[in-house]
């Protein structure tokens, strides 16, 4: 049975699958808002969608531990490319630092991203209650003049990345939105970046759950289905991938690839040393 057919491996991969769907279409927008490479916006856009993505990418630790022992190998690509998603996030200016320059810019004044296109989204909602407390807590600790103070260390560098990521995660929702991708895809998407989990277990009690009730819902079997089908064709990126754990025929192969050691004919010749 195909690994997409277990319950338990279908969460890291639809999770992947979903991001990835966003995430381009958000890059694709991201890069239109820049027309002027030597504008602001562009250096503020560039680190929101360097956090998102960032963030995005932690599924492939756990996409990792479920395919066992062949997820951590390199030549099965899931742990390598973990391993090269941990150096961009240091690459050409830590994650963490741009996300704290990006906010400090933004409490100051000194810089204005794109709007919001509906205030009332979620994501909107979500990205709005953060900035209110970040800015609440800045006027308590005595304004944007204590920027550089103990106490703008304190109450607002812990809120910095998590709000670059809420942003982030607003803007590819929109971004996305406006590229025609499935409603499906954008409800798992939400609901992802909001915390809420894709398959409906109770908190507490997993023994309570009944047989007849649903652990996933429409738009989680939909997306399921959407993967198998487009995992007939062709894509682009399939030139890109040389994992042999992709399919039983390249696993065959690659496994018949690699040399074989077998002990001596006779343990007679094997005497010990001591």
């Amino acid at each position: 049975m195909p690994i997409i057919g277990f319950s338990t491996q279908q969460r890291p991969i639809v999770e992947g699958w979903v991001q990835g769907k966003v995430l381009t279409a958000f890059a694709h927008w991201a890069v239109g808002m820049c027309p002027d490479p030597a504008h602001p916006t562009q250096h503020a856009l560039a680190t929101i969608f360097k956090a998102t993505v960032i963030k995005a990418s932690r599924v492939l630790g756990e996409l990792a531990e479920r395919c066992g022992w062949r997820g951590l190998f390199a030549f099965n690509q899931i742990s390598e490319l973990d391993l090269t998603f941990q150096g961009n996030s240091i690459a050409e200016g830590d994650t963490l630092v741009l996300c704290i320059r990006l906010v400090s810019e933004l409490l100051g004044g000194k810089l204005q991203l794109p709007t919001c296109q509906n205030a009332l989204a979620p994501l909107a909602q979500q990205e709005h209650q953060l900035m209110t407390e970040i800015q609440s807590r800045l006027t308590e600790i005595g304004g944007y003049g204590k920027h550089r103070t103990e106490a703008f260390n304190q109450h607002i560098l812990p809120f910095c990345r998590p709000l670059v990521e809420t942003i982030g995660h607003r803007m590819a929702y929109e971004a996305a939105q406006c590229s025609g991708i499935s409603p499906d895809v954008l409800e798992l998407y939400e609901r992802l970046s909001t915390g809420k989990a894709l398959i409906h277990l109770p908190a507490q009690d997993v023994s309570r759950v009944r047989c007849e009730d649903p652990l996933v819902d429409e738009q989680y079997e939909t997306i399921i289905a959407q993967i198998r089908s487009e995992a007939l064709y062709h894509d682009p990126i399939d030139d890109y991938i040389t994992a042999p754990i992709v399919s039983e025929e390249k696993w065959e192969n690659f496994t018949e690839s690699l040399l074989c050691f077998s002990p001596p004919a006779s343990l007679d010749k094997c005497k010990p040393k001591l």
